[in-house]
């Protein structure tokens, strides 16, 4: 028994990589990390539509505003148009501020919670600062690529047309070089430049600071990242700790020992293929071409690392990058006029671009809803063994009560009829009922 309450404390202190981190804000389990990958390239793809302002086909656009919902599109402060005047200023305000708003709610939450938590556990309660940590993480994860490529769009260089006249490549009806005030729905009344500093501080707090942030809590704790564990196999390896991972949650626990540095590898490329990429000659097959380069250069990276601790998240992961460069490729097509010089179908070919880009969706929801049903199954199993455990020891204990009841009524027989009773025999009856007692 002492064997086994060891390994089980040693199981508590080291669980399996796939069931922490983000799953706690996810679902948990390793359904978790795919959830998360699916994520990351809903963040992406929709971006292309403002990255690369080619004449995408309709289908592609139809999925990507549907799955843009993760890059605050559902907070769209232009498809509020028909009751408020909206232009880009609105859009880029709301994209950039919305997240530090949410972080900002956070610390009256916590300081509640430390109040009423006060003198309680401090490692279970709700004003546990590693708790908000993570979902400052996740916020941060989320939004990131929305908000720097709508940093970068602000800070894009003025278009200038034949009369003279330049104006914001994102917005033509914001011109540049002229001192006008700029109203928006914000209640802001300010001219370009004001906003174009604005653009200027965010550089440094979402396409550095982010990154940057990240680097630094995981490379402040990257001797404590990992702890050597011994597996059922009898190989000693690492994994998670107990510490790092309930305070750093899923910034590595989903990655291999070699590169727990890779979520903030993943920023950057999202970073560069998103936002850096819209200042290389914007509407050009060059940017398109450098696209691919970028998609290209990030498959062979996920391929050559191959970063993950579970191959399945691997292979999703790398479904996705394929989907990726796919769509940048035919982007590529699109802007060079090969689609209609070949006489391309553009129904089907829109058709094939979404294809590509729901394939791994649809594998990664089927996966996470096999690993769900696949533990609910497991749950019921459980629960199943447990009621059959509980009933049968229930039936048994009854049976010793009854044991007990009619050596008891037995008793009592004797002692009304005022029969004696042999010596030996209440000895053996004295000694049933107290052996039936202490089994019980």
């Amino acid at each position: 028994m002492k064997e086994r309450g060891s390994e089980m404390k040693e199981d508590d202190e080291m669980i399996d990589v796939e069931d922490v981190g983000m799953g706690a804000l996810f679902g948990g389990g390793d359904s978790s990390i795919k959830v998360k990958i699916l994520v990351g390239l809903a963040q992406v793809i929709p971006q292309f539509e403002t990255s690369f302002k080619i004449e995408w086909p309709a289908e592609v656009i139809n999925l990507w505003s549907k799955l843009g919902v993760v890059n605050l599109q559902i907070f769209d402060i232009a498809s509020l148009g028909c009751m408020v005047k909206t232009n880009f200023i609105d859009q880029f305000l709301f994209t950039t501020v919305f997240p530090l708003f949410l972080i900002l709610a956070l610390i009256p939450i916590y300081l509640l919670g430390c109040l009423l938590q006060r003198g309680k556990d401090k490692k279970k309660h709700i004003g546990d600062p590693y708790n908000y940590m993570k979902v400052i993480f996740l916020i941060l994860f989320v939004f990131y690529p929305a908000c720097s490529q709508a940093t970068f769009r602000m800070l894009q260089p003025c278009t200038q047309f034949a009369n003279g006249d330049s104006f914001l490549p994102s917005d033509y009806t914001i011109q540049c070089g002229v001192s006008t005030k700029l109203v928006t729905w914000l209640g802001n009344d300010s001219d370009l430049a004001a906003y174009t500093s604005l653009a200027k501080f965010f550089v440094f707090v979402y396409p550095i600071g982010v990154p940057a942030l990240f680097l630094a809590v995981l490379w402040m704790w990257k001797d404590k990242l990992y702890a050597d564990q011994k597996c059922k196999d009898g190989v000693t390896r690492k994994r998670p700790a107990k510490e790092a991972r309930g305070r750093l949650g899923s910034l590595y626990t989903s990655y291999k020992p070699n590169v727990w540095w890779w979520e903030v590898a993943d920023l950057l490329r999202k970073l560069l293929i998103t936002g850096i990429v819209v200042f290389m000659m914007p509407g050009t097959p060059s940017q398109l071409a450098i696209g691919c380069l970028l998609a290209m250069v990030s498959l062979i990276a996920y391929a050559h690392y191959q970063p993950y601790n579970d191959k399945s998240n691997g292979y999703l992961q790398l479904s996705c990058q394929i989907a990726i460069f796919v769509t940048l490729f035919a982007g590529l097509i699109i802007v060079a006029n090969v689609a209609k010089e070949d006489g391309y179908d553009q129904s089907s070919f829109g058709g094939m671009i979404v294809a590509f880009e729901i394939f791994p969706i649809i594998i990664g929801v089927m996966h996470v809803l096999f690993i769900q049903c696949t533990m609910c199954a497991q749950d019921l199993m459980m629960c199943g063994a447990v009621c059959f455990a509980v009933k049968k020891t229930t039936a048994h204990r009854a049976e010793k009560r009854k044991s007990v009841t009619k050596l008891d009524d037995l008793e009592n027989t004797f002692a009304s009829t005022g029969l004696e009773v042999d010596e030996k025999v209440a000895a053996n009856t004295a000694a049933n009922k107290t052996a039936v007692m202490d089994r019980e």
